[in-house]
């Protein structure tokens, strides 16, 4: 179940979503307690990217709203 899939799609006027599966969710269906450590490395990690991405293009955004994983 890991790696987790983003998805970059324009959804409207130009505007660009980037949403990814939170591993973390995505550990909770299998049982394997070794996995949860990696599964916080990859969230912390995905959610790196879509911060810098936000942070990045700031000036470009249509809304204000926050990027969550």
């Amino acid at each position: 179940m890991l790696p987790c899939n983003v998805v970059v799609q324009e959804v409207e006027n130009g505007r660009v979503e980037v949403a990814a599966v939170d591993p973390m969710a995505s550990m909770q269906a299998v049982e394997n307690p070794d996995l949860r450590e990696i599964a916080e490395q990859i969230q912390a990690k995905l959610r790196s990217v879509i911060d810098n991405l936000e942070n990045r293009f700031k000036n470009h955004l249509v809304s204000d709203g926050p990027a969550s994983i």
